[in-house]
């Protein structure tokens, strides 16, 4: 396309009469040498203009592309680390990172499940622990050993849940 609007450009403002006569052909060369080279530079940099605004136009839709959803997932981390693991990650349908965004909704889905099973051990620990304080004081020793027992199982469970984390 561009190299025939060039040879079209170039026609049109260089399309000249000469003159009738040989001496006068001979003598206008020099002008239309002149404006061969004035004509070919006005469409060349006209070109390179077009050129170089449709390259802008295309890096900064491509950058949005990728810059958007990093910006979503920087926000979306920061609340991961305060522990809101809630927010689901959307991007929009054209976005470059999509793998990267699904891998990002694994973690938080994975830590969240952790989070909620460690939440939950913890929740029943204290309510054993309670319970194993109530059975010592009425003198229940087996039955305080049983609490004891499930309560360090439970602290195992959550020995492992977090030994699958590297910090």
């Amino acid at each position: 396309f561009v190299v025939l609007s060039s040879i079209g450009f170039f026609y049109y403002y260089t399309d000249q009469k000469l003159g009738e006569t040989y001496a006068q052909k001979v003598f206008a060369l020099p002008q239309f040498k002149t404006i061969i080279v004035r004509n070919s530079l006005y469409i060349y940099t006209l070109f390179a203009l077009v050129a170089t605004v449709g390259i802008a136009v295309i890096v900064i839709l491509y950058t949005h592309r990728i810059v958007g959803p990093l910006i979503r997932m920087e926000r979306l981390m920061g609340q991961m680390s305060e522990g809101n693991f809630e927010e689901v990650v959307r991007f929009r349908k054209g976005d470059a990172v999509h793998p990267l965004a699904d891998a990002l909704q694994n973690v938080a889905t994975k830590y969240k499940e952790r989070y909620s099973i460690v939440k939950e051990l913890i929740s029943e620990m204290h309510k054993d622990s309670i319970e194993l304080q109530e059975l010592v004081l009425k003198g229940d020793i087996k039955a305080a050993e049983d609490k004891r027992q499930n309560i360090a199982k439970r602290a195992g469970d959550i020995g492992k849940l977090l030994s699958g984390i590297k910090l």
